[in-house]
């Protein structure tokens, strides 16, 4: 007779990215022995399927299931919009497939990786499941804050517990009557510890003489990459550099050809398209010979070694893996303002600008590239703070805690 627990396990994300790493964090964290984990994952332009499949874990490879809901800090759009109500027919056209895919695995728990995911905790209790969800996204309230409301009350009706990656989510959800936990994100310290950093740079293509600046995220607005290229354009600094990590660019200007499908060509023609925008800039100011592009990573810890600081300007709260992975590899943490990210980063512990300030991100860039030692108070507070925090070794007792502890409140 099998004993074991056999767990359904949503994902959100085709990609590489801070999700998918936590994701794959907490099925690690789950002994074999007692658990047997089936991963559903969206695999449409991208490769995160087959990093799931390479861990040893059965995974259901789901085109572009399972939808997400787009109404999050990063993904804001108004309530009407032609995209918003194309979210939501695709969410409507994907529940029959999710419920069909519960029913044929059977499973003791069905686990959401992100709160975007919400809808799936309905069609799981009905089919009796406990459900859990790890909340990864900050909430953005929209227009009139309805979404955000039928978020929290699917939330809390339809999961049993909710695993938080700050304190500061949880307590915007204190209302919701379901077991509540923070479960930082987890890092190993060792993962940080064995580069050699001149290594490193040397088989990065990276100079000595340059001061570094580590970028993680992409050309997305949300994740400030156009007010990195503007503050490095304001600093007149030739040794400054900016490795970009997240996007592969041949230093040509974007063209109408290459955009992949109609909205992007839209996009292109209005003037809207933010990648565009953000090569134009860099070829405007001749800056490509100051940013290094390198393609989305699974393994980060050797460009955080390359690397002296990390800047990390999103222009919405956002939860931010790179800020605790820099803590780990001892860099300084240059980082927008936002309630949220002082959780994890604060005056002490790191470099703060108010949010967009492209002069103020220069000016602290070239106070730190005039005098490193202002960083290193700041390196060792946020180091302590993240060894504290991301243990590997409480990391899987709270998983594992969080999937046993019996539903009762």
């Amino acid at each position: 007779m099998n004993s074991k627990k056999k767990i359904l396990f949503f994902h959100h994300a085709s990609h590489i990215g801070g999700a998918s790493i936590s994701g794959l964090n907490v099925l690690r964290a789950l002994p074999a022995d007692r658990y047997e984990i089936i991963v559903y994952c969206k695999s449409h332009g991208g490769k995160m399927a087959d990093v799931f499949k390479k861990e040893g874990f059965n995974v259901i490879v789901a085109g572009k299931s399972p939808v997400s809901f787009l109404h999050y800090a990063t993904d804001e759009l108004f309530a009407l919009s032609p995209r918003a109500i194309l979210n939501y027919i695709r969410i409507l056209l994907d529940k029959n497939k999710i419920k069909e895919h519960i029913d044929k695995v059977n499973p003791d728990i069905v686990i959401v990786n992100s709160m975007t995911l919400f809808w799936i905790g309905k069609i799981a209790k009905q089919a009796g499941k406990e459900t859990i969800c790890f909340f990864r996204e900050t909430y953005v309230k929209g227009l009139l804050g309805l979404r955000t409301r039928i978020i929290k009350y699917y939330l809390g009706k339809y999961f049993d517990k909710i695993s938080f990656i700050s304190d500061y989510d949880l307590k915007q959800n204190k209302e919701l009557k379901c077991i509540k936990k923070t479960i930082y994100n987890s890092l190993s310290p060792e993962n940080y510890q064995v580069f050699d950093k001149d290594q490193e740079k040397q088989r990065l293509g990276l100079r000595n003489s340059d001061f570094n600046i580590l970028y993680v995220g992409g050309l997305f607005k949300y994740k400030g990459a156009g007010i990195a290229i503007k503050a490095l354009n304001e600093l007149h600094r030739d040794d400054v550099k900016l490795v970009f990590v997240g996007c592969e660019w041949n230093g040509k200007k974007k063209e109408l050809y290459a955009c992949s499908n109609l909205k992007e060509r839209i996009r292109y023609v209005l003037n809207l398209d933010y990648e565009k925008k953000c090569m134009d800039m860099i070829i405007k100011y001749n800056l490509s010979r100051k940013i290094k592009f390198y393609p989305m990573q699974a393994k980060m810890a050797a460009f955080y070694a390359a690397c002296d600081a990390l800047v990390f300007p999103s222009t919405e709260p956002h939860q931010g893996r790179p800020l605790f992975e820099a803590g780990m590899a001892r860099i300084p943490v240059i980082v927008s303002d936002f309630p949220n990210i002082r959780e994890n980063v604060n005056e002490n512990s790191g470099f703060l600008f108010a949010n967009k300030n492209t002069k103020g991100l220069a000016e602290i860039i070239n106070r730190l590239v005039n005098n490193p030692s202002i960083a290193r108070d700041k390196i060792e507070v946020n180091y302590v703070n993240t060894t504290n925090r991301h243990s590997p070794q409480v990391y899987k007792k709270k998983i594992v805690d969080l999937i046993d502890c019996r539903i009762t409140l």
